[in-house]
């Protein structure tokens, strides 16, 4: 029997199913490379996300007070008694004094021991957060009637509800919890228990809110 080869139709088609196999070959893998980076993206914002949390609630477990100030594009959180005048703590022997500094213009989280190095080099967390706020949880919140009047407390052991969102190029995870510290947060002196909220007003400090935490006036 003689061998007469491919016909030019048959060359066609076989060219034809061949291309159309190397296309699908060619759309699997870049299916399962794009499926790669997306899983490798999303595994390293949940890394990234548990180093920022984890830095952030060792600072406010080892909290002895809690003031926060809104001061242009920053949220700073103290941990300790400040000065309102040069916003240094005051104590004279400081340990675990931090300061959260949060500068929503660059995405960028800081911590630092003292305010003059607040925004220092060195001192950067991360510099992809996005968004990040703290407030009082309402469970922590007691309602006292005195003297035919009603005054709110927060009572000891505060919680905290924080919410933090990280970006990457190409998407955004919004973070929620409710922290419990651990400290009993103390006021400036004995009878001044008050977790602070400041704004800043023409460059100076000034007290927006306060709330009571006196958990002995609780019945």
């Amino acid at each position: 029997m003689k061998n007469k080869g491919f016909s030019l139709i048959e060359l066609i088609v076989a060219l034809a199913v061949g291309s159309i196999v190397l296309l699908m070959v060619g759309a699997m893998l870049v299916r399962g490379t794009s499926m790669f980076r997306t899983e490798n993206d999303e595994v390293n914002m949940r890394n990234d996300y548990q180093i920022i949390r984890n830095q952030i609630d060792q600072v406010l477990m080892e909290a002895k007070m809690l003031i926060v100030e809104k001061q242009g594009d920053y949220l700073i959180i103290y941990t300790g008694q400040i000065n309102p005048d040069t916003r240094e703590f005051t104590t004279t022997s400081k340990t675990t004094e931090r300061i959260i500094t949060y500068d929503s213009n660059n995405d960028t989280l800081y911590i630092s021991g003292t305010y003059s190095d607040h925004i220092a080099e060195g001192n950067v967390i991360s510099t992809i957060v996005e968004d990040f706020d703290i407030s009082l949880d309402e469970s922590s919140k007691k309602t006292v009637s005195a003297s035919g009047a009603e005054e709110i407390y927060y009572v000891n052991p505060l919680k905290i509800n924080i919410s933090l969102s990280i970006a990457n190029k190409k998407s955004t995870v919004d973070y929620d919890y409710t922290l419990s510290l651990r400290n009993r947060l103390k006021g400036k002196d004995a009878e001044d228990k008050k977790i602070l909220f400041y704004e800043t007003i023409s460059g100076d400090i000034e007290l927006k809110e306060e709330f009571l935490v006196e958990s002995y006036m609780v019945k």
